[in-house]
């Protein structure tokens, strides 16, 4: 009974513990519903914070997607646009909805920021002006007899680049000493820069846009009347800037000027134009330009310093942001300098206060920076490189750990950034030097080690100047000696925006694969270089191109599939002599124009030259030419070779170049392509413009007639010995002048297009209205390669036909 009595009183205890347990659970359970419905949201934020704090999907695509959103907006090319679908692309494969909404937002606010920052330029007064502007000290150049600044424009938008004739010697001196803002009376007319007047070539407005320059000033007088005190800050830093050029320029030798100011102040002077080449040569130049290296050896340098005085960790910051900024206006304000600064504070503060940021962290918010900053200069060629340069580097560095150490890791890292950056060089600079990493391997540690610790040396010992010109020189013979080495140079040409998208894609690919197995990797880049330099031999399109040269002639033919390139005249200008002070660095007019266009078709060889006269606005820059590029044959009419000027132009390639002398009636083939001569009969005057070389030639089913500067009397005497020529194309005779072009003469050959060959304002009046109306009389039209900068003709290697012409630059009338 006991026993009975004592087992319900358990049970009824473990059924009274049970309840009460499930009604803690339940009470417990509700709570934590509760808990859970009220600070959900916040729990997951914190969680995914914490899982994303390292910025990897959270800031690098906002960040781009902001930049090249806006870079679309402003843009407005193909380039800017596959960007952006490749940017858009990547973050939707994402699949997190706070990226994708983040980004989104990224796109609406680029919108925003372009309608309120985007500069859009007014069209230039057409009338002179007379104004008063500032000289800002750290813009000026001088080149010879020419003064240049760039300076804020009253009542217009942007800045101008202001350029002067100099009238003596002594007005030269007082620009050349000018170290501090002054006020100048200028009168003067503007103009808007000039886009590409040639095929793949410079365009100027393009370039001083990123500068935040909007006009040009062609300046009639300028005159000084006081010095405009600042109390600025960002004045001070220009003028100490200015301080600082003007005594390292009557201080020190040519060496040691070349190497402090491009290397330190950024200073693109006389002397890093006279030795361009032999960095071009080792594929260097980059170090010069756009790699802001010296940033981070002073910055160092100072912080080191900074470290070993009792002041308080507080002050060494702050001190170390003023220095910093300062370095910023001393090193040229560069938008490489600028990344370069803005990656070593987000680099030391993060190892300081350990904030967890990663590298990419780092390379995004220092394009952040760069982008709010310098906004017009994102875009630029420079930037591209050193962004581009550095993201990779990012994802180099800890997948080639895994294979190297030590001085080979080193080698590797100059192997993977030149094998990344080629096909941007084949796209911007349609070359690459497949041995420029072994330079930069070499080179790199020097330039740290030896050349930046000599130049702060330099700047605090001018009594030793001249040991330190020997030490600069010792190094500069160096550069060329390696320089004139035979490496491997491949000009491949530009490659289209298609293949540029292809080979990145391809080159990403190969960074993922990497990680996992270096030979597929290496097969992906071998894949990636041999098709950039292959492309041009699969291009099927021919061309004929009327070079824009300024005032003078220069025709280009090349065949299909990379076939045969012809060369008539080069093009060239008149030298004057001149005073002492007013010469300069003398540079043919073919390094801007005709070269630039050559390269980017990734032409090498020429297989012909032909030479119609000796005038210098025909092959005033053969030598340059002759100097850059093999050419197999120098045709030119016969007797020529008399005239005291070509000859001697000629004489020194003898031995290496073919010379075709030919008259009236011969006929040379190149390629597909059969040439006629046409003229002259007989050189009777040393060259002269009735003397010029007359060629005929199909191309696809277009007769093109070339005439050079042949005037009345060679036309009729053309019309006697060829009464029946038939023209579809004519390259107009002496560039429009009233001496050719007669109406018999068109009324015969019946063009059904003309080619006028001039240089924009020239001042010999070309195209006379003369010749303008004997064209429209007889209803050919006309096309000027001053209002239109290149002409040229699309031939199709497939089909044959010839599809033009076609023109860069809007009709400027």
């Amino acid at each position: 009974m006991t026993s009975m009595r004592y087992s319900c009183w358990h049970k009824q205890i473990l059924k009274c513990i049970k309840s009460n347990l499930i009604r803690i659970f339940l009470l417990n359970y509700n709570l934590e519903m509760k808990k859970s419905a009220d600070e959900l949201l916040k729990e997951r934020y914190y969680a995914y914070f914490r899982q994303t704090h390292t910025l990897r999907q959270y800031v690098v695509f906002p960040v781009m997607t902001l930049v090249v959103s806006f870079g679309m907006w402003r843009e407005r090319s193909w380039l800017m646009v596959s960007l952006f679908l490749i940017v858009i692309t990547r973050v939707m494969m994402t699949r997190q909805k706070q990226v994708i909404v983040s980004c989104l937002v990224s796109v609406i606010v680029s919108a925003c920021f372009f309608m309120a920052f985007a500069r859009t330029p007014r069209p230039a007064p057409s009338a002179e002006r007379t104004f008063t502007t500032v000289i800002q000290p750290q813009t000026i150049v001088i080149k010879g007899d020419y003064f240049q600044f760039t300076g804020v424009t009253p009542g217009q938008s942007g800045k101008s680049r202001y350029r002067y004739k100099l009238t003596s010697e002594a007005e030269k001196n007082v620009y050349q000493q000018l170290a501090r803002q002054a006020s100048v009376k200028v009168t003067g007319k503007f103009s808007l820069p000039k886009t590409a007047r040639n095929l793949n070539g410079f365009d100027n407005r393009r370039y001083l846009s990123e500068q935040g320059i909007d006009y040009l000033v062609d300046v009639k007088s300028l005159e000084i009347f006081g010095v405009k005190a600042s109390f600025s800050p960002l004045v001070k830093l220009r003028e100490w800037k200015s301080w600082l050029l003007h005594y390292v320029n009557r201080t020190f030798g040519y060496y040691t000027r070349l190497y402090v100011k491009s290397l330190l102040l950024g200073d693109k002077g006389e002397e890093f134009a006279n030795e361009r080449e032999s960095f071009e040569k080792l594929g260097i130049l980059y170090l010069f330009s756009i790699s802001g290296m010296h940033v981070t050896f002073f910055a160092s340098l100072w912080h080191k310093l900074l470290r070993r005085t009792p002041l308080a960790l507080e002050w060494i910051e702050w001190l170390e942001y003023g220095y910093l900024f300062a370095l910023y206006f001393l090193f040229g304000e560069g938008i490489a300098v600028l990344r370069a600064l803005l990656a070593y504070v987000l680099l030391t503060r993060n190892r300081r206060y350990r904030l967890g940021f990663s590298s990419l962290d780092t390379w995004a918010l220092s394009l952040l920076g760069c982008f709010l900053l310098k906004s017009e200069a994102i875009f630029s060629i420079g930037s591209c490189y050193s962004f581009f340069l550095t993201f990779c580097l990012i994802y180099l560095r800890p997948s080639l750990a895994r294979y190297a150490s030590g001085w080979r890791y080193n080698f590797l890292i100059s192997v993977g950034l030149s094998l990344l950056a080629f096909p941007l060089n084949s796209y911007f600079f349609y070359e690459n030097r497949l041995l420029a990493f072994v330079f930069s391997f070499v080179l790199l540690p020097l330039i740290c080690r030896v050349l930046l610790p000599l130049i702060c040396f330099s700047l605090v010992t001018p009594f030793l100047a001249q040991l330190v010109e020997m030490l600069f020189k010792g190094c500069h013979f160096l550069f060329v000696l390696l320089g004139e080495l035979p490496i491997a140079h491949v000009i491949t040409g530009k490659i289209p925006l298609i293949g540029l998208m292809a080979m990145l894609v391809l080159l990403g690919w190969s960074l993922i694969k990497l990680e996992s197995s270096w030979r597929q990797s290496l097969i992906g880049v071998c894949l990636m270089a041999s098709l950039t330099c292959s492309y041009k031999y699969l291009n099927y399109q021919g061309l004929v191109a009327f070079v824009d040269v300024g005032q003078g002639d220069c025709l280009v033919i090349q065949e299909p599939f990379h076939g045969t390139v012809t060369i008539v005249d080069v093009g060239g200008r008149m030298l004057y002599e001149k005073e002492a002070w007013q010469q300069s660095l003398n540079v043919p007019g073919v390094t801007y124009t005709l070269l630039p266009f050559l390269k980017s078709l990734g032409i090498t060889r020429v297989d012909a030259l032909a030479c119609t006269h000796a005038d210098a606005d025909h092959v005033g820059d053969l030598v340059a030419v002759l100097d850059s590029v093999t050419v197999e044959r120098l045709v030119f009419p016969t007797g020529l070779e008399q005239n005291e000027s070509f000859a001697r132009k000629i004489q020194p390639y003898a031995k290496q170049i073919a010379f075709q002398q030919v008259l009236a009636g011969t006929k040379f083939k190149l390629g597909d392509l059969v040439f006629d001569v046409l003229s002259p009969t007989k050189v009777e005057d040393d060259g002269g413009n009735n003397d010029s070389l007359v060629l005929s030639t199909q191309i696809g089913q277009a007769n093109f007639l070339l005439t050079g500067d042949m005037e009345e009397a060679g036309e009729l005497s053309l019309l006697k010995r060829y009464p029946n020529l038939s023209i579809d194309v004519l390259k107009v005779g002496h560039h429009g002048s009233k001496t050719s072009t007669t109406d018999a003469f068109i009324a015969q050959i019946q063009p059904k297009l003309a080619i006028i060959s001039c240089g924009e304002n020239n001042r010999f009046g070309h195209p006379r209205p003369e010749v303008l109306e004997t064209l429209a009389k007889y209803q050919v039209n006309v096309c000027r390669t001053d209002l239109k900068g290149m002409i040229y003709f699309e031939w199709s290697g497939l089909t044959g036909k010839i599809k033009g012409p076609l023109t860069l630059v809007a009709d400027s009338r």
